[in-house]
Formats: structure tokens, sequence, C-alpha cells
């Protein structure tokens, strides 16, 4: 019987993460975001009922004795709401590795005004602490069959700006950051859960290896 996972060329280093991640420092690993940080998720066949966040954690805690985690992620929230209510409890947990995620609610509510001072005011605090931090940017469902081809200038025209801002803050605080806006599994459509806005256990897997491949490149 055959392994997706190993299977996909996209969430097979999640099988070796193991050894990607073989002299990774990091010991304390949070959070923070919206749905798509907190894990939801909508099943596919062959692919674990786990969340990007169960696979880093679990990738992580085999090679590094003592490791912990926090997510501190929650459906529907917007930036501000994260900073507001989630950074002063991942700075008290104290990690070292860190993975900002949100701004899709602010797009979902018409407005990305302030949206960038928030996550300067979320990334400033954990960098000054010694943490390595992960950005990232949402997969481009207009380029998968999803969605309708008279639908998918509007739908762009919504997800430009939060890529540019996101890859704006990256570069000015040198973040690790995950563009999977331009990820060849955007136009697959099977990475999509069936609402259209968040992510199936494979894109979820996706997800993942891609976070692990990123970080075995700082080691």
């Amino acid at each position: 019987m055959t392994d997706p996972i190993l299977e996909d060329p996209h969430t097979r280093d999640l099988a070796e993460a193991k050894r990607l991640l073989e002299n990774a420092r990091w010991k304390r690993f949070a959070v923070l975001g919206d749905s798509h940080a907190a894990g939801v998720r909508e099943q596919r066949d062959g692919y674990p009922d786990r969340s990007w966040y169960d696979w880093v954690s679990a990738s992580l805690s085999a090679v590094q004795p003592g490791f912990t985690s926090r997510n501190f992620g929650k459906k529907g929230v917007l930036t501000r709401e994260v900073r507001a209510k989630q950074l002063a409890p991942a700075l008290e947990f104290a990690p070292d590795l860190a993975v900002v995620l949100c701004g899709g609610n602010d797009i979902l509510r018409g407005s990305l005004d302030g949206v960038e001072a928030e996550f300067d005011r979320m990334l400033e605090p954990l960098l000054a602490n010694g943490c390595t931090v992960v950005t990232m940017g949402l997969f481009d469902i207009t380029k998968s069959s999803r969605v309708p081809a008279e639908y998918r200038a509007a739908i762009t025209d919504q997800l430009a700006p939060l890529y540019t801002l996101i890859e704006s803050v990256a570069a000015r605080h040198n973040t690790v950051h995950v563009d999977f806006g331009v990820h060849p599994a955007s136009a697959e459509e099977n990475v999509y859960a069936s609402d259209n806005m968040h992510l199936s256990t494979r894109g979820h897997a996706v997800v993942a290896a891609t976070v692990v491949r990123a970080l075995s490149d700082l080691i």
C-alpha cells in the first residue's frame, strides 16, 4: 500500500524531517494567528488528520529533547486581535521559534488598514528576544480550478495587497518567509477545503513540509 505523504512531491520532506532537522536548535515553538494558524482543516483520504502545526511540532520534538509548543491561533480573528490577545501570552511562553500567520480575515472584512503596523508590533518584540520568526503568504486559490475564470481577477485584486504587505514586513524584519502564493500546489484543487477558504489535510501537509524544508536551510 502506497503512502501519499511519500508519493506526493510536495509532502515527502515530512518523511525526511528527522534527518532535515537533525541539528535543529529550537526548543520552544509558538504560533500566533487566525484559523490558518489554528489548524482548521478538512480530511483528505491518505493524509493524516494533522494540521501543519501538528506536523512541525512532531518533527521538532523528534530531534529536540524537552521540546514544547503552544498554538495561540484562533478562528475568525483580525490581525489587530492577534496582536492584542495573543502576543502577550506568546511572549510569556518565551519561544525561540514562532510563526505569525494572519491577515486573511482583514481582507474578508474589507480593509488592510493598520495591518502592516500590527505585524510590526508583533514581530519586533519576538525578534528582540532572539526568536526565529516565520511568516507566510496564503495559497493563491485563483490558480486552481475551484475559482471560475470570471471571478479570478477580483479575488487576485484582494489577495495581491496582502501578499505585498507581508513580503514587505518579512523583508524589513528579515523573517523566514514562505510564499505559498507562488507554490505549485496552489493550482491543485485538493489542497483546499470545500469552503474554499481553509485547507485540506493535504494542504496542511504541504505547508508543514515546506516549513520543515525552510527551517532546515537555517541549520
